[in-house]
């Protein structure tokens, strides 16, 4: 298994097998964020199958089901539906960049919580926030960004917007990246493996397939 894979699943206890195609798909997913959160997207809005084709190299298909089969070539796998979800954390976890205070992103707000949907929209009609805080610990597990709605920014009677990655449809605008912020995301990426915490949003779609 690739290096930093097999430590992200030491580190959170992620249950996909150690395979060749896994390997392969983690770092087709993680050299293509879109990519990882489109197959997402999918997998969670119930479609049955996503296929990708590159403009170079392999063509990719996956099935959802019972189970998750991931198909390249003359290769192909199928793992549980929790072991994807652990697999797909990991490639965001390894793969995901952190974002500097500061940055404005808009986001899908259909893969916001419903309760912060309406809210978000209300505020923000172009769905539009501010990063404030990043990789915070919330009920035990870690949420990728707290952010405020743009252009307004921090206000007195408004709760923070809970942002996991998958929900950033672009980066609008990137916040100031010192060598300092740079060390801090690192410090923040080691802290968050340490504690071993997944991610909320994460965590929320395990405890929903566990639940049926």
């Amino acid at each position: 298994m690739e290096e930093q894979l097999k430590e992200c699943q030491e580190k959170f206890k992620l249950t996909f097998p150690d395979d060749l195609l896994i390997d392969e798909f983690a770092l087709t997913l993680g050299m293509n964020l879109e990519l990882h959160r489109q197959v997402l997207v999918a997998f969670l809005k119930g479609e049955e199958t996503y296929n990708y084709q590159p403009l170079l190299g392999s063509p990719l298909s996956m099935g959802f089901g019972e189970q998750v089969t991931i198909t390249q070539l003359d290769k192909s796998i199928s793992i549980t539906r929790l072991e994807f979800l652990d697999l797909m954390f990991g490639i965001d976890f390894i793969y995901s960049p952190i974002y500097p205070i500061g940055t404005v992103l808009t986001l899908d707000d259909s893969l916001l919580p419903t309760s912060v949907q309406a809210r978000v929209r209300d505020f923000t009609p172009q769905q539009q926030v501010v990063v404030v805080a990043q990789k915070t610990i919330i009920d035990s597990q870690f949420v990728d960004y707290l952010a405020y709605p743009y252009p307004q920014g921090v206000m007195a009677d408004v709760q923070p917007i809970l942002v996991g990655n998958i929900a950033i449809k672009t980066v609008e605008e990137q916040g100031p990246e010192t060598e300092l912020s740079q060390e801090y995301g690192k410090y923040l990426r080691d802290r968050i493996a340490q504690t071993g915490r997944m991610a909320l949003n994460y965590h929320a779609w395990k405890e929903s397939e566990m639940s049926g």
